[in-house]
């Protein structure tokens, strides 16, 4: 998703351009954050074949990701991250990054060339936590909200899972609901329901810019 785009379609309904918000770095300070994250790929009606989750990097230096993963874990899980994806390369400055995740069928188009990809790495759409981590082992993670945790860089609980940044974000309905939970104009206030809109608007892009 280009960050910064002002107009979405939440839960089905047009609204006008938000108004101008300042980006917040991300709670570790490094800056990058979820910043999509699109999780019907292949539906009934989906844009595109594949999940994916988008990165954004809100400072003006590139992020080494040496050692970092995104993680899963199921809504109602309260040990280890269920699935970890080993994360490679760098983000550059106020640039995103692509991460391919698994499909739920055929429907919908390939993907801009990911930045990474994982076949088996298939959160559920409608409910779950994701997590960017500054390590490659499996978390295990307290249950209720999480804004301050060690290796936790950036995390986004949705639908009605147990784990989330203060509020949980709204989500889609059913793998029929083929919106994108995206977060708004690149902040982060550690609040998953206020960051984030459910759009119709579903604009990947990876670590060279390009955007399908």
């Amino acid at each position: 998703m280009r960050a910064g785009a002002a107009a979405f379609v939440v839960s089905g309904l047009a609204i006008g351009s938000l108004p101008a918000t300042p980006a917040f770095a991300s709670s570790d300070g490094t800056g990058v954050v979820i910043n999509e994250a699109y999780l019907s790929g292949g539906s009934q009606g989906a844009a595109y074949k594949n999940k994916f989750i988008e990165l954004y990097n809100s400072s003006n230096l590139s992020v080494s990701l040496k050692g970092w993963s995104v993680q899963y874990r199921a809504a109602g899980g309260d040990g280890r991250s269920a699935a970890v994806l080993h994360l490679t390369g760098k983000i550059p400055a106020k640039g995103h990054y692509l991460i391919q995740g698994g499909s739920n069928g055929s429907d919908g188009v390939e993907l801009p060339s990911p930045d990474v990809s994982g076949r088996k790495f298939d959160p559920k759409g409608t409910t779950g936590t994701l997590i960017l981590a500054r390590t490659t082992e499996a978390l295990t993670l307290p249950t209720g909200s999480v804004t301050k945790t060690s290796n936790v860089v950036d995390l986004l609980g949705y639908g009605t899972s147990n784990t989330y940044e203060t509020e949980v974000a709204d989500a889609p309905s059913s793998n029929k609901d083929v919106r994108s939970i995206t977060r708004i104009d690149a902040v982060d206030t550690d609040n998953n329901k206020a960051d984030f809109v459910l759009t119709s608007t579903i604009t990947p892009q990876n670590a060279t810019g390009t955007q399908r």
